[in-house]
Order: structure tokens, then C-alpha cells, then sequence
């Protein structure tokens, strides 16, 4: 077994135990590195001497006034009440929802201006949403251009299609089911390309793991600590939990907005002009 004291940022103030040395899973789950003292956070090493990351985020700046441009920054200096580890989650999720909003919304505009608010098929709007929420999912991943504009035209292919069978009852020709796929592909890479490389900033599935532990080693202390101490602890997880998706949510939001409303411009473009021919 192995116990450990630390201060706020990490720094091993004591240890004990038979492998205390030897586990390299330390504070707050990072992998530590006996050798130079520091954690491997998912895509960086973080010093907690200095109470610094040794390299550069990969985001010029995560929107959170001046000490959100601080790239080598931990925590935006305030370890006790915020998380810094890598990865996709919540940005996912805000990105899928960018995506789904301003896709459906083109859909629903164009056929607004192409057939009248009263006639607007919501069928196709949902098609568009859903279609956008991937291609908004994929972009918020830090997914390269490269890889974007391959999904993005596989998405705008498959959508496309569908949209060609909900708009003509099912009653298509090969040759529309063939010419509108294409179009729909080729739209697809182009807004990939255009968008830049996916926001890629931080999520909290690790946040998540570390409030169920927190309260699954709680609840399996009962009988010790009694129900109150159980629930004060329940508690205190389920807020520190809740505070970390406020704030992520508005971060990776701010970051998603941009890139994903970019690379649709070209669909809402096509879209409107059809509109317009039709009208």
C-alpha cells in the first residue's frame, strides 16, 4: 500500500508505504516521473515546483480574460477548485450542439425562402441537425483539417441523400440521388477545409471518474463514517462536479462557435442560392 501528502498543486510533501516509490500513479491520477519530479498530464508535463506546465497548450488562449492566454498556465492558477486534464468530452458535446443549431437552422431557412413557412419539412430539418451535430462532434475533437474535410464529405454524401429521398416522397432518379450525393460530398470537403483544425481543448470525463470514486469509497465507508458524513461527502462531489461543467461549458462553447459556423457556410450558401433560383 501507499499514501501520499501533497500541497494544492501537487508538490509530495510526505509519503509512506511499501510502494510508495514504486506507484507511478499520483496526484489526482497523473503518471509521475520519479526522475525530473514531474506529470504527465495527458499531452504535457506539468512541474509542480514551479506550479507550471513545461510546454505550451496547444490553445493560444481558452477564453478566460488575461490568464486564459497563459499557455503554460495549471488549473488558470487555481488547483483547489479546478481540474487541467486533456482531453475531448465536453467540447464534444458543446460542438455537437453548435453543429445541430446552425445546420437545422440553414435547413429550416432555405426551405422557409423556397416553399413558405408553412410548408417547411421538418423531416429534412432534422436530417440537417443531425448531420451537423456529428460534423459539429468531430470538429470540437482537435481533429486535423484533413480529417475533417474526409468526414465532413461522407456526412454531407450520406445527408444529402436522405434529403434527396424526403424531398421527393421517395420518387428520385438515380441520376438526382447521384448528382445531389456529389454535390453534398463536395460541399462537405470544402466546408472541412475551411474550418481549420477542430477547437481541441480540455473536457472532464477525468473530473467525472474522480467524483464517483470520491463518492463510491464514501459509500463504502458507511458503516465507519455514518450516512451524514456519506452524504455531506456525496455533496461536496456533486457540487465540485457541477462547477467543472459550468465552467468547461462556456470554454469549449466559446471555442466551438467559430470553426463550426465557419465550415457551414458553404452549405448555407448553396442552400440559399437554390432557394432563391426556386423562388
Amino acid at each position: 500500500m501507499a499514501s501520499y501528502c501533497y500541497d494544492a498543486w501537487g508538490k509530495i510533501l510526505s509519503s509512506s508505504g511499501d510502494l510508495a516509490e514504486l506507484n507511478p500513479l499520483r496526484y489526482r491520477g497523473y503518471v509521475y516521473d520519479q526522475e525530473t519530479g514531474f506529470y504527465y498530464v495527458e499531452s504535457r508535463y506539468y512541474d509542480p515546483a514551479i506550479r507550471r506546465f513545461i510546454n505550451a497548450d496547444s490553445t493560444p488562449s481558452t477564453g478566460q480574460n488575461v490568464s486564459g492566454s497563459n499557455m503554460y498556465a495549471y488549473c488558470g492558477n487555481n488547483p483547489v477548485s479546478r481540474v487541467d486534464d486533456g482531453g475531448e468530452f465536453w467540447n464534444i458535446v458543446i460542438g455537437a450542439g453548435v453543429g445541430a443549431t446552425v445546420s437545422g437552422l440553414i435547413s429550416f431557412a432555405s426551405q422557409a425562402m423556397e416553399n413558405g413557412l408553412s410548408n417547411v419539412n421538418w423531416a429534412r430539418v432534422g436530417v440537417s441537425a443531425a448531420a451537423g451535430a456529428i460534423s459539429g462532434g468531430f470538429a470540437a475533437t482537435g481533429i486535423k483539417v484533413n480529417g475533417q474535410m474526409a468526414i465532413n464529405g461522407i456526412i454531407g454524401a450520406a445527408s444529402s441523400g436522405i434529403d434527396t429521398y424526403l424531398q421527393s416522397s421517395g420518387k428520385a432518379s438515380l441520376g438526382e440521388y447521384a448528382k445531389n450525393i456529389a454535390v453534398g460530398a463536395g460541399i462537405g470537403l470544402v466546408g472541412g477545409r475551411i474550418g481549420s483544425d477542430g477547437t481541441g481543448i480540455r473536457h472532464l470525463s477525468k473530473s467525472a471518474g474522480q467524483a464517483f470514486k470520491r463518492i463510491g469509497n464514501a459509500v463504502s465507508h458507511v458503516s465507519k463514517s455514518g450516512i451524514r458524513s456519506v452524504a455531506r461527502e456525496v455533496l461536496k462531489a456533486g457540487r465540485y462536479y457541477y462547477s467543472q461543467i459550468a465552467t468547461q461549458a462556456i470554454r469549449s462553447g466559446r471555442a466551438a462557435i467559430a470553426p463550426i459556423i465557419t465550415s457551414n457556410i458553404p452549405s448555407a450558401v448553396y442552400n440559399f442560392i437554390g432557394a432563391l433560383r426556386a423562388s
